[in-house]
């Protein structure tokens, strides 16, 4: 009695028809496949990248300037130059220039013996006051001996600067602040 016990519990009570499991099969996969579509269609995430290296003297970096453009920035830690170069998405060519000394925003201390750090991150500056209108980032300058990080942009035109296909500069970089990290930092 105990095996045909046994035997009347492993034996499936309910099979499934072909055609049951043909539809339960089609239901997951209309599932399946209707997550991915909703999931593609939520917010639209866009991978950003931006880059940075040194060498001796030198220090670069990549930033956004706009949707599908993006500037190269290198400083000069001889000099404290730092110049942006905006590349033609048309030409594939250097068109737009930008420079500033950044020892001049910094103080005398900066100057005697530099050592600069340099990095971009994205900003969404609506508008810096009257026409101006400014790149999608930022780049912080950084000295590292006297502990004093500036902010930079660029001044741009949209259409008419991406439009470019001659070169056009070199122009300000907009100095947008600098503060002494190193030591007590005082709220204004």
């Amino acid at each position: 009695m105990t095996r045909q016990f046994v035997t009347q519990l492993a034996r499936p009570r309910h099979t499934w028809s072909s055609a049951a499991k043909s539809l339960v099969g089609i239901i997951a996969i209309g599932v399946a496949l209707g997550g991915f579509v909703i999931g593609g269609l939520g917010t639209n995430r866009q991978s950003l990248a931006a880059t940075s290296d040194r060498d001796e003297g030198y220090v670069t970096c990549t930033a956004k300037i706009e949707e599908g453009l993006e500037g190269v920035y290198i400083l000069d830690s001889l000099t404290g130059d730092l110049k942006c170069m905006v590349i033609s998405a048309q030409t594939g060519k250097f068109v737009n220039f930008y420079q500033r000394n950044v020892l001049q925003d910094m103080g005398p201390e900066a100057a005697k013996n530099p050592q600069f750090l340099l990095v971009s991150g994205v900003v969404d500056f609506r508008h810096m006051g009257g026409s101006t209108r400014t790149a999608g980032s930022a780049i912080y300058v950084v000295e590292v001996n006297t502990g004093t990080i500036s902010a930079y942009t660029i001044p741009w035109a949209g259409d008419r600067q991406r439009q470019s296909t001659r070169p056009q500069g070199p122009f300000d970089l907009i100095r947008l602040d600098t503060t002494v990290f190193r030591g007590a930092v005082v709220a204004e």
